[in-house]
C-alpha cells in the first residue's frame, strides 16, 4: 500500500523501517494534525464530546499513553479512525473530510506495521 501526500510518499516499506518509538511518534503527529483542524468553534454534535475542551483532554490522554508505546491505546485509537467513528464524524461536521482520508490512510499503514510486529 502506498499513500502520497504532496511530495511525500508513504508506504508500508517506509514505516517498516521505523522503530516502534518512531511509529508511535508518527501517531502523535497524526493526532496533532487532527487537533490543528479542531477548535472551540468546531461542531461536536455528532461526537462523544460536548465541546472542544473535552476533545482536547481526550486527545492529550491518548498522546500521553502513546508516548509509552501503549499497544492497548493503539487498538482503542483504531476505533476512532474507523469509518463513521469519532474522527470521520468530526471531519465531516467541520469541513476537513478530505484531510481525514489522508490521515486515516497513514494511520492504517502505521497500525498495520505495529500490529504485525506484535
Amino acid at each position: 500500500m502506498v499513500y502520497k501526500q504532496g511530495s511525500k510518499k508513504y508506504s508500508i516499506s517506509f514505516y517498516k523501517n521505523l522503530s516502534d518509538q518512531q511509529l508511535y511518534s508518527e501517531l502523535i503527529g497524526l493526532l496533532n494534525s487532527i487537533l490543528e483542524r479542531q477548535n472551540e468553534e468546531s461542531d461536536y454534535l455528532h461526537s462523544n464530546f460536548n465541546n472542544h475542551e473535552e476533545f482536547l483532554t481526550y486527545i492529550n490522554k491518548i498522546k500521553s499513553k502513546l508516548k509509552s508505546n501503549n499497544k492497548t491505546t493503539l487498538e482503542n485509537l483504531e476505533l476512532d479512525f474507523l469509518p463513521t467513528s469519532t474522527f470521520q464524524e468530526l471531519s465531516i461536521s467541520n469541513d476537513w473530510s478530505k484531510d481525514y482520508l489522508k490521515l486515516s490512510k497513514r494511520f492504517d499503514l502505521i497500525h498495520q506495521v505495529l500490529t504485525n510486529r506484535a
